[in-house]
């Protein structure tokens, strides 16, 4: 889309106005959120439930909501990301920081010594 929308820049000197990226956004996403609740063939069960990091016990299942979930993430974040970006076309430092932090996030809940530690409550 980004592409397309700098095209549309270079030839009509507009691109795509924000009301039509938002609703390509949500479409999109939307696309994506319905594959991955109805047609991912490596879906499980348990896979609307939303895991909360450092809280073991507290799993809610979103199911329907899972689909609005599902969109709120991808236009947020992709949102996020240009507006961090701006103008200069710089936007891998933030997505190098978001990478890592959720790295390590993944990191500590697939170690049992590192998410105990994090978890007790003592």
């Amino acid at each position: 889309m980004g592409f397309r929308d700098d095209i549309l820049k270079l030839r009509r000197g507009n691109g795509i106005s924000a009301k039509e990226k938002l609703l390509l956004q949500t479409l999109v996403s939307l696309g994506v959120g319905i594959y991955l609740l109805y047609f991912d063939p490596a879906r499980a069960e348990y896979a609307t439930r939303l895991s909360v990091p450092f809280f073991k016990e507290f799993q809610p299942d979103l199911g329907f909501l899972y689909l609005l979930f599902i969109v709120f993430i991808i236009v947020g974040t992709s949102n996020a990301v240009n507006l961090t970006d701006g103008l200069d076309g710089l936007a891998i430092g933030p997505i190098i920081i978001a990478t890592l932090t959720y790295t390590g996030i993944v990191y500590i809940c697939g170690h049992s010594n590192l998410r105990n530690t994090f978890a007790s409550n003592t």
